[in-house]
């Protein structure tokens, strides 16, 4: 699987950049301001470029990318076409924004924008299915990924509407959504404990201050950003809350690794 503490990078920021793009399109199919919409992607678009940096570090030798692109059976080529596909969507975007397109256009290329950092995010999660590992042996690894993106994204709309001057209520469906974000990482410890893998996690744990990231994945990742998400209105606090949840998808990913393999070196 690499070398994970730059897969870890790349997880948190396709995150970032999944939840952000999700916001610009919501953004653009509700007239928003053009000006928070175009930073809105350029965030994502510097997320993804960094992200793409950290992708090719995971290799270990980054020269290496040119026999990934000629393999696309494996797991980093569908990370590394998207990847360079969402940035390349999100720089159109600006650039037509700067040349006054009109919305029509910029609806259908911010939607195009959503719908490809969330396969890059899907793509990421399934990346890390392996079929000779018990703890790696599930779509619900995916699953949880999604979960951080729906958070992630009703945060980064909830941002950019006050950004744009316009209050958002936090109804009953975005409180839904928000609980159902956190549903896969409860089937995922499920999973875990009717595999047999409960026990020696927690006794890893014990053994092992790092797995600490677990708590962290499942805190800081999901828990406290639905508690933001529905009690306050502070933007700080919602992108502190972001912030959170990107640093959870990344402590999620080398939580899953450290379970499937004990004792191995992230750092």
């Amino acid at each position: 699987m690499g070398n994970e503490w730059a897969m870890m990078v790349f997880a948190a920021l396709s995150t970032l950049a999944a939840g952000l793009s999700t916001a610009l399109a919501y953004g653009e199919w509700n007239s928003l301001r053009v000006t928070p919409l175009v930073k809105f992607a350029l965030v994502a678009f510097a997320g993804l470029i960094a992200g793409f940096v950290f992708l090719l570090l995971s290799l270990g030798r980054p020269q290496l990318i040119m026999g990934v692109l000629s393999n696309p059976t494996s797991s980093i080529f569908p990370m590394a076409m998207l990847s360079a596909s969402s940035a390349l969507l999100l720089a159109v975007y600006g650039l037509l924004q700067y040349r006054g397109v009109e919305w029509r256009v910029m609806r259908i290329l911010a939607a195009l924008c959503a719908l490809s950092t969330l396969g890059l995010l899907t793509a990421t999660g399934s990346a890390m299915m392996m079929p000779w590992k018990a703890a790696w042996n599930t779509a619900l690894i995916p699953a949880v990924f999604i979960g951080y993106y729906i958070t992630g994204a009703l945060l980064s709309v909830q941002i950019l509407c006050r950004a744009c001057g316009r209050e958002i209520r936090t109804g009953a469906g975005t409180v839904a959504l928000g609980v159902l974000s956190a549903v896969p990482m409860l089937l995922y410890m499920i999973y875990l404990g009717k595999n047999g893998l409960a026990g020696g996690f927690i006794q890893f744990f014990s053994q092992d201050t790092r797995t600490v990231i677990w708590a962290a994945a499942a805190i800081a990742g999901i828990v406290l950003p639905l508690a933001v998400l529905r009690r306050t209105r502070s933007t700080v606090l919602k992108i502190a809350a972001l912030a959170g949840l990107v640093t959870g998808a990344a402590a999620f990913h080398c939580a899953v690794f450290l379970i499937g393999m004990p004792g191995a070196e992230i750092f």
